[in-house]
């Protein structure tokens, strides 16, 4: 017997579907215990822009008046040692 449309998106006749809660895959492993206040897959692209471009001065702050080492950065931030490098090495963009 074939099964129709509602069925396959209910997972079944009977609509008993279990899923998996995985997380966003953004430094949460499974949703009902997020870390955070607001899920980054909430948050606009405009305002992650923001966030990233505060965290990165920061980095390059730390960096020029603090002597902080890459790897010390790297630990601080939560970030890799390669990403930290790209950081450093983009020069910093002003908001007009």
């Amino acid at each position: 017997m074939a099964r129709n449309l509602i069925d396959r998106i209910n997972g079944g006749p009977s609509g008993n579907y279990i899923y998996q809660d995985t997380g966003c895959g953004h430094g949460c492993e499974k949703s009902l215990e997020c870390p955070f206040e607001q899920c980054i897959l909430d948050i606009s692209k405009s305002e992650q822009i923001n966030m990233r471009e505060k965290r990165n001065s920061l980095i390059r702050t730390a960096w020029i008046e603090d002597k902080i080492n890459v790897d010390q950065l790297a630990s601080k931030f939560k970030l890799s040692r390669r990403t930290i490098h790209r950081i450093l090495a983009k020069k910093e963009t002003s908001s007009n």
